[in-house]
């Protein structure tokens, strides 16, 4: 079976300067997408520089570009949008992998009312309107490229703890 190819579309991958998304924007580069790498804070930017000189190996991996941008805040996804659309003018926006979050790196029974409450609040405000924002801003662009895709990594939302070391408050 042949792999699925992305060539020339624009795929945007939040959270994309380790971990999984990480592993997307590589994988999506190997099939041809032109990648936009984002992340939040100044202490991922060499991460995320790291991931662009490993996805020059592919077709259009020259092309891709970092954006850092806070998706917690309505800026953030609006600066998202603009440097993909500065970037990209011509092909827009074909991919959208929300995959941004947040974990708190503790044992549950290390963890205190402290280290849970501003992420319960993290969680319930400013992740899903984050995410819903930006697929907003995105929603014309995928439209248009009337082969847009949208995908949503649930692997970081409450409920779905994956080790004892992640606290995922609902």
């Amino acid at each position: 079976m042949e792999d699925l190819t992305l060539d020339g579309k624009v795929a945007i991958i939040t959270g994309s300067s380790r971990g999984i998304g990480e592993g997307l924007a590589v994988e999506f580069a190997r099939r041809g997408a032109k990648v936009v790498v984002t992340y939040t804070s100044e202490s991922s930017s060499a991460k995320a520089d790291n991931i662009l000189s490993r996805l020059a190996d592919y077709k259009y991996g020259r092309s891709a570009i970092t954006v850092q941008a806070d998706l917690r805040t309505m800026d953030g996804p609006s600066q998202v949008i603009a440097a993909t659309i500065k970037a990209f003018p011509d092909e827009g926006i074909s991919i959208l992998v929300n995959n941004a979050g947040c974990e708190v790196q503790k044992r549950l029974s290390e963890a205190t009312v402290e280290d849970l409450a501003p992420h319960h609040q993290y969680r319930q405000c400013r992740c899903t309107s984050g995410v819903s924002w930006l697929f907003s801003l995105c929603l014309h662009q995928l439209r248009q490229s009337r082969s847009g895709r949208y995908g949503h990594d649930l692997s970081n939302q409450p409920g779905n703890c994956r080790s004892t070391k992640e606290i995922h408050p609902g």
